[in-house]
C-alpha cells in the first residue's frame, strides 16, 4: 500500500467479501487492515462475512465494515436484502435445494439502513444487487445518507453484459434520492456517480486498481423520495384500474356479441 496517496480521502471503499474471513476476529489478517488504516489515518469500508453467538450456535452475516482511523471496528452493515439461493434457500428447512454458491451456511438478513458514520460521510450501504431496489435506497436516505456506497462482488457474472446493467441500476438510485455514490466492486465496475446519475469515472475491469474521485455530499430531499409512497402506491392503482378497465371492456363487448 505504499504507493496509494491516502492522505486527503475522507473514506476508502473495498468491495462486498475482500476479507474472506472473519475480520472482527482479531487475527494476523484483520490486524493487517486496521493496522493501514491507523497507519495511514484513513477512514475504511471492507467486506467480509461476520457471525454473532446465537444459542449454541451462530447467525451469519453478510457485512461491511467501517474501520476508524484509529485502527478500531467502528461500526458495521448486515447487507438486508439477501440473494435467493445463493446466500440463503427459500422454505430451506422443506425444500431439499442447494444453494448455488456454497459456504459455511446461509446467511441472515440485518435490521437496521443506519448509514455508516465516518466524520462528516454519512455513507448509505448497498451490498451487491441491493443496489437494484428503489425502496432501500429510500431507506437509505430517510436514514439520514448524504451519500450512497456500494460494494459488489460482480465475479458471477463473468463476461456478460450484466455488470454494466448492475452499475446502470446504480445510477438510477441517484437520481431518484438525489445522492452521489461511490461504487467498489472486486471485478467491475468500480465507478464514482453523480447525484444527477452521471457515471464520472470508471475502473477498468479485471484489472488490480485504484480508483479517486470526489463525491457530493448532500441532505437535500427529491421529489422522488418525499412522494415515494404516493408513487408506489399509484403505480398499482394505474395496474387496477386499467385491468379493471380491460375486463369491463372485454365483458361488454361479449355482451354485444351474444
Amino acid at each position: 500500500d505504499e504507493g496509494l496517496d491516502l492522505a486527503r480521502a475522507d473514506l476508502v471503499l473495498w468491495p462486498e467479501t475482500a476479507m474472506p474471513f472473519y475480520f472482527q476476529d482479531a487475527n494476523p489478517l484483520s490486524g493487517m487492515v486496521t493496522e493501514l488504516a491507523r497507519r495511514r489515518d484513513v477512514w475504511l469500508v471492507t467486506g467480509a462475512p461476520a457471525y454473532t453467538p446465537v444459542g449454541g450456535g451462530y447467525a451469519l452475516f453478510n457485512r461491511a465494515f467501517l474501520v476508524s482511523p484509529m485502527g478500531e471496528i467502528a461500526q458495521g452493515y448486515d447487507k438486508m436484502h439477501l440473494v435467493p439461493f445463493g446466500e440463503y434457500v427459500p422454505l430451506g428447512d422443506i425444500l431439499p435445494i442447494d444453494k448455488l454458491a456454497h459456504g459455511v451456511g446461509d446467511f441472515l438478513p440485518g435490521t437496521t439502513p443506519a448509514p455508516l458514520v465516518a466524520g462528516r460521510v454519512r455513507a448509505g450501504m448497498l451490498i451487491c444487487y441491493e443496489a437494484i431496489f428503489p425502496d432501500l435506497a429510500q431507506q437509505r436516505v430517510a436514514s439520514g445518507s448524504n451519500v450512497l456506497a456500494s460494494i459488489s462482488n460482480d465475479a458471477w457474472f463473468g463476461h456478460t453484459s450484466a455488470p454494466r446493467q448492475h452499475l446502470s441500476h446504480a445510477a438510477l438510485r441517484c437520481v431518484e434520492q438525489g445522492r452521489a455514490m461511490a461504487r467498489c466492486t472486486n471485478n467491475g465496475i468500480t465507478a464514482f456517480i453523480d447525484p444527477l446519475g452521471r457515471i464520472r469515472s470508471t475502473a477498468p475491469r479485471d484489472a488490480p486498481t485504484v480508483l479517486a474521485g470526489t463525491v457530493t455530499l448532500s441532505s437535500l430531499k427529491t421529489v422522488y423520495h418525499r412522494c415515494y409512497d404516493l408513487i408506489l402506491w399509484g403505480q398499482y392503482i394505474l395496474v387496477a384500474a386499467f385491468g379493471l378497465r380491460l375486463l369491463l371492456t372485454r365483458r361488454r363487448d361479449a355482451q354485444r356479441l351474444s
